[in-house]
C-alpha cells in the first residue's frame, strides 16, 4: 500500500536533545471514521491502545471535522471526539527512559462529571502500566478544573486551583521528570501557559505522590472505555524532550514537504518539497528508538529520491531531517 505522509515543519533551534519525538494533528484522517486504525492509532493494547468500547450501547471514538487552535502552538481542522463508553485509542512513540518529557495537546470541553475518571493516559512498556493520568472535573455550570495523578489508581489526584471555561480551546502541557529512585518522579501540569517564554517556575498542578511506573515511557492515549469521561474534543498532540521545542515554534503549521515511502522496502524514499532545503542530515529510527540510518543528503525544490537501507520489516518508523541551520523536520511513517 502506498504510504504518503505530510511532514510538518518543526523549526527546532535547539540541539538534538530538544527534538519532538511524536506529533499528530489528525491531518489527512477520514472524518466520521474511528480514530483507531488511522495513522499509528489503535485500541489494541498490544499497539498502545486501552481496549475497545464497552457498555450496552457504545461506539468507538471518531475523528471529527472540528477546529482547534491556540496562538503560537497551532491550528487544526480535525480532532478526536471525547465521550464516555467509547474505546481506549492510543499510539506508541519513541521510548523515553531518563530526564524530562513534555506532553501537550488541546482540549475543548462542553461538559464534565463532578466525580470523573481519567480520560488521558501515558504509559510505560505496557498499556496496563500507567505513568500518569489526566482528569477533567466539573466545578460549576460553566467551568472545570484539570487534575493529574502519578502511577497506580490509588495515588492522589491533584487539581488546578484555577478553573477554565467550557466551550473554549485550552492547551494542556504535562512535564514528567524521571528522577532515579522508585518513588521520586514528578508530574507538573501547565494549563494555557504563556508561549515564547521560559518554562514557568510553578506548575498549575503538581504531584510526586506514589510509586513510579516510568522505566520506558512509550505510549499515550485517550482512555474513554468507561463512564464519567468529559464531553468535547481533543487534538494537536506533541511529545517533546524540552519546553522550548514544544512551545517556541508553530509546530502545526502547513507542511513543508511530503514523503512517499512506497518503495522504502526496496531502499528508496521520495521527498517532494515546496522549497529547497539544501544539504541535510537524514536519520531513520525504529519505533523502539534504534537508529537504522544516518547519512547526508540534499533536498531541492521538487521531488528528490534518496537511497536508504531497505525497510524490509512492516511497522512504524521515524524520519528526522536536520538542515544546515539546525532546523529539524520529523515525521512518523508506516510501512505495510
Amino acid at each position: 500500500m502506498k504510504t504518503k505522509l505530510l511532514f510538518m515543519a518543526l523549526l527546532i533551534a535547539n540541539a538534538v536533545s530538544a527534538q519532538i519525538i511524536f506529533q499528530d494533528n489528525f491531518s489527512g484522517y477520514t472524518a466520521n471514521n474511528n480514530l483507531s486504525g488511522q495513522g499509528t492509532w489503535s485500541n489494541n493494547t498490544s499497539n498502545g491502545g486501552f481496549g475497545s468500547c464497552v457498555g450496552a450501547v457504545c461506539s468507538n471514538a471518531k475523528v471529527i471535522n472540528q477546529s482547534l487552535a491556540y496562538t503560537g502552538y497551532g491550528t487544526s481542522e480535525a480532532a478526536v471526539e471525547l465521550k464516555s463508553d467509547a474505546d481506549g485509542v492510543g499510539t506508541l512513540f519513541t521510548p523515553v527512559t531518563s530526564g524530562s518529557a513534555y506532553f501537550a495537546f488541546l482540549v475543548n470541553i462542553s461538559n464534565a462529571a463532578a466525580t470523573p475518571n481519567d480520560f488521558f493516559r501515558v504509559c510505560s512498556g505496557s498499556s496496563f502500566n500507567t505513568t500518569f493520568r489526566i482528569f477533567i472535573k466539573s466545578m460549576s455550570a460553566s467551568t472545570f478544573a484539570v487534575g493529574i495523578s502519578k502511577g497506580g489508581t490509588g495515588n492522589p489526584t491533584i487539581y488546578t486551583t484555577n478553573t477554565y471555561a467550557y466551550g473554549q480551546d485550552h492547551l494542556l502541557v504535562v512535564k514528567y521528570t524521571i528522577s532515579g529512585a522508585s518513588n521520586d518522579d514528578t508530574v507538573g501540569l501547565f494549563v494555557n501557559p504563556l508561549l515564547n517564554a521560559a518554562e514557568p517556575a510553578t506548575a498549575d498542578a503538581f504531584t510526586a505522590s506514589g510509586n513510579d511506573q516510568a522505566s520506558t515511557i512509550d505510549r499515550l492515549g485517550f482512555r474513554q472505555n468507561t463512564t464519567n469521561i468529559p464531553v468535547g474534543k481533543a487534538g494537536l498532540i506533541t511529545v517533546s524532550l524540552s519546553w522550548g521545542s514544544i512551545l517556541k515554534t508553530n509546530n502545526f503549521q502547513a507542511g513543508a514537504f511530503a514523503v512517499d515511502a512506497t518503495r522504502a522496502k526496496y531502499g528508496e524514499l521520495s521527498f517532494t518539497s515546496n522549497e529547497s532545503l539544501g544539504d541535510c542530515a537524514l536519520e531513520i529510527y525504529a519505533i523502539n528508538g534504534a537508529k537504522l540510518e544516518s547519512k547526508n543528503i540534499a533536498l531541492e525544490n521538487g521531488t528528490s529520491t534518496i537511497q536508504i537501507h531497505p525497510l524490509a520489516v512492516s511497522g512504524i518508523y521515524i524520519i528526522n531531517i536536520t538542515n544546515s541551520n539546525n532546523n529539524r523536520y520529523s515525521k512518523k511513517i508506516i510501512i505495510n
